[in-house]
C-alpha cells in the first residue's frame, strides 16, 4: 500500500496517540519523519520487485565517507538536471550544518581555543589536520579526537566524540559572538565529581540518531545509524530521499513514477511540520515540556501559536518565505510581500477572502521588524527571529503559548 505525502506525515500525530511518556513521543515523531523520507523508495522498490539495500549494523569507528549510503546518488548526480538549485543550495547554513570536526572552518579559523569552567581547563585544537578535544582539572587530563562539528558556525558549533563505545557531546561549544568556548547549551552547570564526568555528555542511542539525522544526509536508514557512510550537511537527498530509482526512471523518461519525495506537494499544515521535524514541532516542545525564551529557536512551532496561523493556507508556511536551495533574505522589507499576500494594505478596507489579515495602522513596510521580534538564546550567545508573528507591547514579557488553545495541531 502506498501512501501519499500528506498521510505519511500525518502518521506522527498517531503514532503520538499511541505512545506514552515524552521521550516515546519525541521517538516516534522521528521516526514517522524518517519514514516518511525514505517510504518513497523502499516501497516503489518492493512493488517493482527491485532488491532493498542491504541492512548494516551502527558501526563504530571514525565517520571516513568513503561511498554514498545505500541508494543515495549524491549531490553531483542531482546537479545534472536540477543545476539551479545545486548552484545555491551548497552555500546555505543547511548545507554546512554537520561536518568532520577536521573540516571545520571555525577550527580552521581558530585551530586553539581554551576555556575555564570551574575547576577545569577545556581545549579544543586543530594540527595537522586532526581535531583534539581535552579536558583537565591540573591532575587528570582527558584528550579524544573529535569526530564531528554540528553547526554551520555562524552562531555557534557543537563537537561529537567517540568515547567508550558510544557518542558523547562536548560540554563546551563555540560562539561566534564570544569567538571562543563556553558551555553548551543544555549541559549542566553545576560541579561534576571528576573529570570524566565534567568531559561532556553520552549521547543516547535514540539522540545520536535525532541529532545526526538533522545535520547530515543519510545518517539513518531504515532505523539504522550510518556514521561511517553519511554526507555532511543537509543535501538534497536529506529532504527528498535516496535518488538512485528517480535517476533510473528519469533516464528512462517514466514520468509517471517519480520515486522521490518533493515536500513542496506537501499540504501547507504537514510541510510545516515536515520542516519541524528539525526544527521543533509543537509535539517536540510539549514532549520535552520546554517554555519561555528556550523556545524561540524552535520556528515551526513558534509559527504554528501564531494568530494568522492555518494549516489549510499556503501563505504562512515555512516555504512561503524560504527557499531551502537559497540563504536566509536578511533584508526585512523583502518579507513585506509575503505578508501583504493575507494583509489589506489600506485601513478601514473589508476583508476579504483573499486578504483575511486587516491592515496594520502603523505601515505596510518592515512589518518582520515588529511583528517578528528578535531575542537572543539564554545560553546560547545567538539571536534569534521569534516566528510566533503577534502584535508586539512594549516591555511585553515573551510571549508563551495558551495552553487552552485548540486551533493548534
Amino acid at each position: 500500500i502506498t501512501m501519499s505525502a500528506a498521510e505519511r506525515v500525518s502518521a506522527r500525530s498517531f503514532m503520538s496517540k499511541l505512545t506514552d511518556g515524552p521521550i516515546l513521543r519525541i521517538l516516534a515523531i522521528r521516526m514517522a519523519v524518517l519514514l516518511a523520507q525514505a517510504s518513497t523508495f523502499f516501497t516503489f522498490a518492493s512493488l517493482q520487485g527491485m532488491p532493498l539495500p542491504p541492512q548494516r549494523a551502527a558501526p563504530a569507528g571514525r565517520a571516513h565517507h568513503v561511498a554514498q549510503p545505500p541508494g543515495f546518488v549524491g549531490t553531483k548526480v542531482c546537479a545534472q538536471c536540477h543545476t539551479s538549485e545545486a548552484a545555491t543550495q551548497p552555500e546555505t547554513a543547511m548545507a554546512h550544518a554537520g561536518k568532520l570536526a577536521s573540516d571545520s572552518e571555525v577550527l580552521r579559523a581558530n585551530p586553539d581555543m581554551s576555556a575555564r569552567i570551574g575547576p577545569y581547563s577545556y581545549r579544543i585544537q586543530l594540527q595537522a589536520g586532526r581535531a583534539t578535544y581535552s579536558v583537565s582539572d591540573g591532575t587528570q587530563t582527558i584528550s579524544v579526537p573529535l569526530l564531528l562539528a554540528v553547526g554551520d558556525g555562524v552562531g555557534g558549533q557543537t563537537y561529537v566524540f567517540e568515547r567508550n563505545g558510544g557518542y558523547w557531546e562536548s560540554r563546551v561549544s563555540f560562539y561566534a559572538s564570544l569567538n571562543g568556548l563556553d558551555l553548551t547549551i543544555g549541559q549542566r552547570h553545576g560541579p561534576h565529581g571528576s573529570v570524566e564526568e565534567a568531559v561532556g555528555r553520552e549521547m543516547t542511542p535514540e539522540g545520536a540518531s535525532d541529532c545526526f539525522s538533522c545535520h547530515f544526509t543519510g545518517a539513518v536508514i531504515n532505523g539504522q545509524l550510518h556514521v561511517p557512510q553519511m554526507t555532511p550537511g543537509v543535501t538534497c537527498e536529506r529532504c527528498h530521499g535516496p535518488g538512485e530509482l528517480h535517476v533510473a526512471a528519469m533516464k528512462r523518461g517514466d514520468l509517471q513514477h517519480l520515486f522521490i519525495t518533493n515536500p513542496a506537494h506537501l499540504s501547507p499544515g504537514d510541510s510545516v511540520k515536515f520542516c519541524g521535524s528539525c526544527h521543533r514541532t509543537i509535539q517536540d516542545v510539549h514532549a520535552l515540556g520546554l517554555r519561555s525564551m528556550v523556545t524561540i529557536r524552535f520556528q515551526a512551532y513558534r509559527l504554528v501559536l501564531s494568530r494568522c496561523w492555518n494549516p489549510n493556507d499556503a501563505r504562512i508556511t515555512c516555504f512561503a518565505c524560504h527557499d531551502p536551495h537559497q540563504n536566509l533574505r536578511d533584508d526585512l522589507s523583502s518579507y513585506d510581500s509575503k505578508c501583504l499576500a493575507c494583509h489589506l494594505q489600506q485601513p478601514g478596507s473589508a476583508l476579504t477572502r483573499e486578504h483575511p489579515g486587516g491592515a496594520c495602522p502603523v505601515g505596510t513596510s518592515n512589518c518582520v521588524k515588529c511583528h517578528m521580534l528578535r531575542g537572543e538564546l539564554p545560553g546560547g550567545y545567538t539571536v534569534f527571529t521569534d516566528h510566533f508573528i503577534h502584535i508586539a507591547k512594549p516591555d511585553e514579557p515573551f510571549p508563551e503559548e495558551n495552553p487552552s488553545s485548540s486551533k493548534h495541531p
